[in-house]
This record gives C-alpha cells, sequence and structure tokens, in this order.
C-alpha cells in the first residue's frame, strides 16, 4: 500500500520462510498476518502470551547455550552452507568442522556425561 518493492534479499528470505505461494499471498494483498496465521504459515516458530515471553526466551536461550559450543556452531553453518548452495569448498568445511567437533574436549566430556548419566560440562573447546 506503499508503492514499495521490497529487496531481493527480503522478499528471497520470506520465500524460504512460507513458500512462494504465502509470499506472493502477502506482498499481492498487503494484508496482515495475523499470530495464529504466522504460526501455521512457518512466518514464526511460536506463540507465547505477553507475560511469558522473557521468561521462555531465556529458558530457550538456555537450552542452546547449554549444548556443545562447537555443534551449535557446526549446526548454524551447515544451515547456512545448506541456504547458500553446498560448494566443494563448503562441504570440505563442514567435514572440517565435524572433525573438529569429534576431536574435542567438549567430545570427551559429552560421552563420559552420558556414561555417568549426568549433564556435561560443556567448554567449548
Amino acid at each position: 500500500k506503499l508503492s514499495i518493492v521490497y529487496p531481493a534479499e527480503a522478499i528471497g528470505q520470506l520465500v524460504d520462510l512460507v513458500g512462494p505461494a504465502y509470499t506472493k499471498d502477502i506482498l499481492f494483498s498487503a494484508r496482515t498476518v495475523d499470530d495464529r496465521e504466522a504460526l501455521a504459515i512457518g512466518l514464526i516458530q511460536r506463540l507465547v502470551p505477553a507475560a511469558e515471553l522473557e521468561r521462555t526466551t531465556y529458558d530457550y536461550l538456555r537450552l542452546v547455550s547449554d549444548n556443545a559450543p562447537l555443534s551449535v556452531r557446526g549446526s548454524k553453518q551447515a544451515i547456512q552452507f545448506y541456504l547458500a548452495g553446498y560448494t566443494a569448498e563448503r562441504r570440505a568445511r563442514l567435514a572440517e568442522l565435524s572433525r573438529e567437533a569429534s576431536a574435542s574436549e567438549d567430545y570427551k566430556e559429552g560421552t563420559r556425561a552420558f556414561l555417568e548419566k549426568r549433564p556435561p560440562k560443556f567448554q567449548g573447546r
């Protein structure tokens, strides 16, 4: 409704999130997408009551931060490479990250913690 053509990167991100059909619907109609529809089409991952937003956010961040940093970093990189398109160089980098994680102190700690039935204490090394 503002006579805007959005940047290609922004449109690409929307297509990646909700697919081409919903992207067309949203951009062509310029209609408002409410919270429930945003959840249903994949624009957002979850709905949280406003009163629980801060607690839910911190709980989620704790879940992520309790994981091995090298594993989280490798997963993040793998997703970025997938979205950008795999190349021989990117595949080699992912293999290198996998080897680094498998040879890390965190891997040893994770294995010990699993066998000892206790939470791991990852250090990022």
